[in-house]
């Protein structure tokens, strides 16, 4: 049985905040995030680099709401998108392809209203027209240059772990138009090297966080054989229960 709105998104809430490590207010971009880490050789050289994710929230109150993308069928999940470290394993040898990531984005924002059901109509997400004199990646794109690559908006924040809005049984009414594209593309964003190019991780750091057989070499390709997994999932047990003491 689907708890009311309101015990559904403490539920939700408790998830979420065992899931990060901190409590979640409605309505808030965290500053903490939880990364996932690439090894990678790039011009002969091994490197390593760690990635920041976005959690996002599904959970069965979506089902034939405004939402309805955000649904899951009879209980809470959590997704964690590493955009960045996405496009970085599809480029394994070289440098990850803005155009693709920015054109992947923009398909996510177009269809974030999965069902052909009539009522709903309304996208919970929308691109916006791109200025004459706003620069683009994509400007030439047949299909997409005509959508700004800075900005888009939707009726809930996509970064907001808590969209108190999911929780509302009526249409929302504040739609938020300050959402950005700019770090998938722009060096100069403030989440870029973050999110996207990924930041510079140690062995140390790695390990500390990941767990790894001390007989493996982070610096060379490796596989994980069956053992290996079943020690990996008993470290992710107790990892998690700390998190729930």
């Amino acid at each position: 049985m689907v708890a009311p709105g309101s015990e559904l998104k403490e539920a939700c809430r408790r998830l979420m905040e065992l899931y990060v490590g901190t409590s979640v207010p409605d309505d808030t971009v965290l500053p903490q995030h939880e990364y996932v880490y690439l090894a990678k050789t790039v011009a002969e050289k091994r490197v390593l680099l760690k990635f920041a994710t976005l959690p996002n929230l599904f959970c069965p109150q979506g089902d034939q709401r405004w939402w309805h993308d955000h649904r899951t069928p009879g209980g809470i999940m959590i997704t964690s998108n590493a955009l960045g470290h996405f496009m970085h394993c599809l480029t394994p040898a070289g440098v990850p392809d803005t155009y693709r990531a920015l054109k992947q984005a923009f398909m996510t924002i177009q269809n974030a209203f999965a069902s052909g059901n009539r009522r709903l109509r309304q996208p919970a997400t929308h691109l916006e027209s791109r200025p004459p004199d706003e620069p683009s990646p994509i400007d030439s794109d047949p299909t997409d240059g005509q959508f700004s690559a800075r900005r888009y908006r939707g009726w809930f924040h996509t970064d907001h772990l808590i969209p108190s809005v999911f929780f509302n049984e009526s249409q929302p009414q504040h739609e938020y138009r300050d959402l950005d594209f700019s770090y998938i593309h722009d060096p100069t964003a403030e989440d870029h090297a973050e999110l996207m190019a990924g930041e510079p991780a140690t062995a140390y750091e790695v390990k500390r966080e990941v767990w790894v057989p001390d007989n493996k070499d982070l610096f060379r390709d490796f596989s994980f054989e069956r053992p290996e997994r079943v020690a990996a999932y008993q470290w992710l047990e107790s990892r998690l229960h700390r998190r729930c003491q």
